[in-house]
């Protein structure tokens, strides 16, 4: 097509990369599980494991239009804070009155997250000339005499607060039975 090949071969180094501001992003995360097992018996055995985690992410001063002019700017947080519990029992058992044997898992889970999230978007340096020529491209349309309003005046276009909570309850179980001759 045309002296292409496709598919075609991109070279990064041909590409211009710009940042109109230095953003500034920190991401952490930390937490612990404890997994216990119990022994009940030599077929049974009882297993416990718990689990916290905070996570968070915090980005500030980037560049929310991705283009090298300077139109909206965004700063934005994000943190999750959960716990966990399993309960899981587990074990076989023989000679049963209908089955030759069987073995099983029968567990409960529980778990509780917290949500939390804040987004600004503000204007950039360059904002209010870039929506006057993307408005106002024809400035015969404006009445004579008429100057330019400014569409984006410096400052914050938009606060977002975002706040949630998850409860989760679940039971399980699985068996595979054997069957005796009394079937």
């Amino acid at each position: 097509f045309n002296g292409y090949s496709f598919p075609l071969a991109i070279d990064e180094d041909e590409y211009e990369k710009t940042l109109n501001r230095k953003p500034d992003q920190v991401t952490r995360d930390r937490g612990v599980a404890l997994d216990i097992s119990w022994d009940i018996d030599s077929v049974t055995s009882l297993r416990s494991i718990t689990g916290w985690r905070v996570w968070g992410l915090t980005q500030d001063n980037t560049d929310a239009d991705f283009s090298p002019a300077d139109i909206l700017t965004l700063d934005e947080n994000f943190r999750t804070d959960g716990i966990s519990q399993e309960f899981v029992l587990s074990g076989d058992m023989d000679n049963l009155p209908l089955f030759e044997s069987a073995d099983y898992v029968v567990g409960a889970y529980y778990a509780n997250e917290d949500l939390e999230a804040k987004r600004v978007v503000g204007s950039g340096a360059q904002a209010n000339a870039y929506w006057n020529t993307l408005i106002f491209q024809d400035p015969s349309l404006l009445m004579p005499g008429a100057a330019l309003a400014p569409l984006a005046l410096p400052g914050i276009w938009s606060i977002e607060n975002f706040e949630g909570n998850d409860e989760v309850y679940a039971a399980f179980t699985h068996w595979n039975l054997n069957i005796n001759d009394a079937w």
